[in-house]
Parts: C-alpha cells; structure tokens; sequence
C-alpha cells in the first residue's frame, strides 16, 4: 500500500474534510488507496497558521482514495486551502480515520513498510465497527428513556 507524508495543519484539513486537494510539485501516475500520515514537522507555510493542527506528528491519521492529479490553479486553490498555481494538486476522495500507528516518513509516495501495514491491519480488527457503536449507542439512548420513563 502507498503512503504520503503530509505536514499540520493540511493533514488534519484533510481528515475533518475541509481540504479536499493535496498541493505538491511533482505529479504521479498513481491513483488508488493511499494511506495519509502526518509528518514530524509542522508546515511553515504563511497560511498554516489561519488553520486548526491536530496534535498528530509521526503516525498514520487517515485512509483516502487518490482519484487524479491535475495542473494547480484558481479553480483548485479553495479546495486546496492555499495558492496551487504553478503546482500539482492530488484530489482525495473518501477519506477515513485510520488508528495511529508510528510510521517514518519518506518523501513523495512510498510504499507502507510492512509493520506499519501490519500494525494498522490488527488496530482496525480491534476496533469495533461502526454500525456495532450504532446499536450499542441506541440501545444505551432506549435503556435511559425507559429509566426516565419509570421516574416520572
């Protein structure tokens, strides 16, 4: 699996859905599953300081789908959160949280060491799905309103 370093604040932008494009200077062929994980430095870009960091430095944050890569301009720089003129922008489509497992960092996309992948595969079974933290959350809302119910 590929993954991309990407520093704070755009990391978290990207996890909480605001910033749909990622802006790099260099293209790549690759459209597919890519893991997103946050760099250990934060970014120093005039701009990142108008934007929410999550704590995050070092570790996977969130799964997304690399669907295309297209010229930088105006038409993206909303999406992208900052000036893609002149650049790339990587459009990422169904992000996830993902658990956060330690990972180092490469450059550009590299292939997910095998710990990494393995580490992220045996947090995720763990996890309980979501649908199961439906019903648990449900039936917990039924159980109090019917307590609520015999104290009135």
């Amino acid at each position: 699996m590929k993954a991309l370093v990407i520093q704070q604040p755009w990391i978290h932008q990207i996890e909480i859905g605001v910033k749909t494009v990622e802006v790099r200077t260099l293209r790549t062929t690759y459209r597919g599953p890519v893991v997103l994980c946050a760099a250990q430095a934060a970014s120093r870009h005039p701009e990142a300081k108008k934007y929410k960091a999550g704590p995050e430095h070092g570790v996977t944050v969130c799964s997304a789908n690399l669907v295309d890569v297209k010229r930088g301009g105006q038409l993206w720089d909303k999406r992208a959160l900052v000036a893609s003129f002149g650049q790339w922008v990587w459009l990422l489509e169904d992000v996830q949280p993902l658990p956060r497992i330690p990972v180092r960092g490469q450059l550009g996309l590299f292939a997910l060491p095998r710990e990494t992948r393995e580490a992220l595969e045996l947090a995720q079974s763990q996890e309980p799905p979501k649908a199961q933290i439906i019903d648990l959350f449900e039936a917990l809302k039924q159980s109090l309103d019917a307590c609520k119910e015999t104290n009135q």
